[in-house]
Order: structure tokens, then C-alpha cells, then sequence
């Protein structure tokens, strides 16, 4: 929930929810409304996929040798 969220980053509640809008649009965060609540939870598939890209990314264009 936002208001958990928001106390527990020391953050406002608008600039976490703000937050939390970009990381779902992103594709980080999947949410679910029951009533005025909402609940946020990763994506995993999504992050997996993400991080398996960036790896690929860094492994081609970043030799270190």
C-alpha cells in the first residue's frame, strides 16, 4: 500500500506514488486495487527479462580485456 511505502521510504505520499506509477509503467511492478487500496508486487518475469537483456548488452559493448 502507498501509505506503507511512503513511511517506510520517508517519502510523501504523491512523490511515492508518483514513484511507483513510473516503475509499473516500466514494467516493474504489477498493482492491484481492492477497494481504495492498492497493492504493488514485481514483476519478476518482466525484471528477469530485463536483466537478461541489460547482461547481453554489457557482455557485447563493455568488453573488459
Amino acid at each position: 500500500m502507498v501509505n506503507e511505502i511512503s513511511q517506510g521510504a520517508g517519502l510523501g505520499q504523491s512523490t511515492t506514488s508518483e514513484h511507483l506509477a513510473l516503475m509499473k509503467s516500466s514494467g516493474l511492478l504489477i498493482s492491484r486495487k481492492e477497494g481504495k487500496e492498492v497493492y504493488y508486487r514485481p514483476d519478476r518475469l518482466q525484471i528477469s527479462k530485463m536483466l537478461k537483456t541489460l547482461s547481453d548488452f554489457l557482455t557485447k559493448c563493455c568488453d573488459t580485456g
